[in-house]
């Protein structure tokens, strides 16, 4: 691999984004991110808390679910083939709804999905880019905290946020925002919400970008408790190796 880019522990170049018009997210999560963000310029690195994205999120959003549900569509039966293709040839051109994308993408052609692969390598590029400014990319692992257990159909479930609910499956969005293009990702524990459960954030990097990351580490400082998830556990002392 590549060597990493800085020798010391600190200047890493940080983009941030803490929510998004595609997939909200927790108040709770947003303010845990601006504190752990602060931790880390009081460490020296170099924070961009509007870092545009080099490819539109919602667009991102649809190849990742297009090529997602490809991938899933051997397991179709045949006769749920038939009813999807049904299905499809029956929406609306104007329907950008999760259903209605993942109803076409389970009956898509080949030449649907090289296009959908062709846009991928587009974006891989994009955001190659992106990584020549940044050494990071820190972003919510999820919308919200983990919700109490549902057996409803999966297609039927929702998610309370904020008082509000989501789609059970909008959460997709923060999986598939940099791991369509297979950008690798940590994600670090930073503590809990005001209802104790355990929250995270993803630290993105380049592909193929070297022994470098953001991990948890001893410190001889004092622990600051926001950050604590387990006793030695110092995500404000976090160890860049950048």
């Amino acid at each position: 691999m590549p060597p990493a880019r800085h020798p010391s522990l600190t200047g890493c170049r940080i983009a941030v984004v803490a929510h998004s018009a595609v997939c909200a997210v927790e108040t709770s999560i947003v303010q845990r991110l601006s504190e752990l963000v602060d931790a880390c310029e009081v460490e020296g690195d170099k924070v961009d808390r509007g870092a545009a994205l080099p490819a539109d999120a919602r667009s991102t959003n649809r190849v990742y679910v297009w090529l997602l549900r490809a991938v899933m569509a051997p397991s179709v039966t045949d006769r749920e083939f038939e009813i999807q293709s049904a299905s499809a040839s029956r929406l609306d051109d104007d329907d950008d709804s999760y259903p209605a994308q993942v109803t076409r993408a389970l009956t898509q052609t080949y030449r649907d999905w090289f296009y959908a692969a062709e846009e991928r390598l587009r974006m891989q590029r994009s955001w190659a880019e992106f990584f020549e400014s940044y050494d990071a990319l820190l972003r919510p692992a999820t919308s919200t905290t983990a919700w109490a257990h549902n057996t409803t159909e999966n297609d039927d479930r929702v998610i309370h946020l904020d008082g509000a609910r989501i789609g059970y499956y909008d959460q997709l969005f923060w999986a598939g925002l940099t791991g369509v293009v297979y950008l690798p990702s940590t994600v670090i524990p930073m503590g809990c919400d005001p209802s104790g459960l355990p929250m995270g954030v993803q630290d993105r990097r380049r592909l193929s970008g070297g022994p470098h990351g953001l991990v948890g580490g001893a410190s001889d400082r004092k622990p600051d408790r926001r950050f604590c998830r387990t006793t030695g556990f110092r995500l404000e002392n976090l160890r860049r190796k950048c």
